[in-house]
């Protein structure tokens, strides 16, 4: 091996060899510089990007309020709520229930009515209020169940779309994944069969050392 390395020196291979790989070396660095500072300002932008738009105190209170309502069922207590509403029994729409649920049902509906509205004028209770009191449970019930479908439905069509997103992600992967799997042999063995010839040649020269 001794006299390969010699005769490499005398052709002044040895030299040469070391100024190109000074060249390479010398040129990587710079690439790699430019690289990163490409990267620099790339990530510098993308950072003031997403800084130039900031949601508003309100805005958050909105989100957070609508996902709080559609993350998970709700009793007709907590949707009141929610709407500050009371859930009572006491001058609402339901006194007016119990009233009609007090009175036997065997009683002409016109009997029913009036016996209603006698005990109503007896206590004094606003009638058109207690209705009014009805109507608004009803906007409410409608404009919540009108947002948590609205809300859901948005998810789950969000999901179904990154689920066929990943999908399509991961089969695009597995043609990776083959073809690297495939390249990295053959790499294998170019670098092989190169190996192998250089082996050859050297174990030609040893030989005769021998």
């Amino acid at each position: 091996m001794s006299k390969i390395m010699s005769m490499f020196e005398k052709l002044n291979l040895v030299e040469k060899v070391d100024e190109q790989v000074n060249d390479v070396l010398k040129t990587d660095s710079s690439e790699v510089a430019k690289q990163a500072e490409v990267e620099k300002k790339l990530e510098d932008k993308n950072e003031t990007v997403t800084k130039s738009y900031e949601p508003s105190n309100e805005e958050k209170q909105m989100n957070i309020k609508v996902d709080s309502r559609c993350n998970s069922k709700m009793t007709i207590k907590e949707i009141y709520s929610s709407f500050s509403m009371e859930n009572s029994d006491i001058n609402t729409i339901f006194m007016l229930g119990n009233f009609i649920n007090a009175l036997p049902d065997n009683l002409p509906y016109e009997v029913r009515k009036q016996s209603v509205m006698n005990i109503i004028q007896a206590s004094k209770t606003d009638f058109r209020k207690l209705i009014s009191d009805g109507e608004k449970r009803l906007n409410i019930l409608n404009q919540f169940g009108n947002e948590y479908y609205n809300s859901t439905s948005n998810t789950i069509d969000e999901y179904k779309a990154e689920i066929t997103r990943l999908n399509s992600l991961i089969n695009s992967y597995r043609e990776d994944i083959h073809k690297k799997e495939t390249m990295l042999e053959e790499q294998n063995n170019i670098i092989k069969y190169e190996a192998e010839k250089i082996g050859s040649i050297i174990n030609f020269f040893e030989n005769g050392d021998k």
